[in-house]
């Protein structure tokens, strides 16, 4: 069993739910949740719906955190629409917001988890995080160098 797939099935089993609940709340078969809580790590986009249906955080189910309360509304977002005036909205974001390129990677549920991690570390950055923001670095400099063809 997965890390990821550990803690659906103990949200399951603390809430009395069977994997037939989540699999209906996801419009998806019994076999496929099932598959996602033996090994097969779910899409991103699914487990942005897994995490709303379990009512838990993104960070919880990739395991970036034990705490699986979702960021709730005052807490800064960058999914949502006004990320941009949030009061906690990082100054670098601010900045990178300004490449087009950027709206792209943000529409990635897993980025926007990432970002929100470090937009909430106090301290040192993490490794992980700050190795995702320079896969985002590559990434522009690919899309840069493919328009220079």
């Amino acid at each position: 069993m997965t890390g990821m797939g550990a803690r659906i099935k103990q949200i399951l089993e603390d809430r009395g739910w069977a994997q037939n609940d989540l699999a209906d709340a996801l419009g998806v078969t019994h076999a496929t949740v099932s598959r996602y809580i033996r090994h097969k790590t779910p899409p991103s986009e699914m487990v942005e719906k897994i995490a709303r249906e379990l009512d838990v955080s993104i960070d919880y189910l990739y395991g970036l955190t034990d705490n699986p309360t979702p960021h709730r509304a005052g807490k800064f977002d960058p999914g949502a629409e006004d990320w941009r005036e949030h009061p906690d909205c990082p100054p670098l974001l601010k900045e990178l917001d300004q490449d087009p390129d950027f709206q792209e990677y943000l529409e990635n549920p897993r980025t926007r988890s990432i970002i929100t991690g470090i937009a909430f570390h106090r301290g040192e950055p993490v490794k992980e995080a700050l190795l995702k923001l320079l896969e985002y670095a590559l990434f522009i400099e690919e899309k840069e160098a493919k328009k220079r063809e």
